[in-house]
């Protein structure tokens, strides 16, 4: 996997905007490398964020002119 394809799939994972196959070769990706699992815990209170229905609303509500 190059390394553009994985900053997408990082990316994806935050947003939960990911099929189930880009997550399971994201996870394996990052079963191979310590700083792309390092990586993804570190995005992992962003999704968090996201997922949560009145903090994104709030975002959506702060990106709107």
């Amino acid at each position: 996997m190059t390394p553009d394809a994985i900053r997408k799939l990082l990316g994806g994972y935050a947003t939960g905007t990911l099929t189930p196959e880009e997550q399971a070769a994201l996870f394996a990706a990052a079963l191979e490398d310590q700083e792309l699992f390092d990586a993804l815990a570190r995005e992992q209170s962003l999704r968090d964020l996201l997922r949560d229905p009145v903090a994104r609303a709030d975002l959506l509500a702060a990106l709107e002119p």
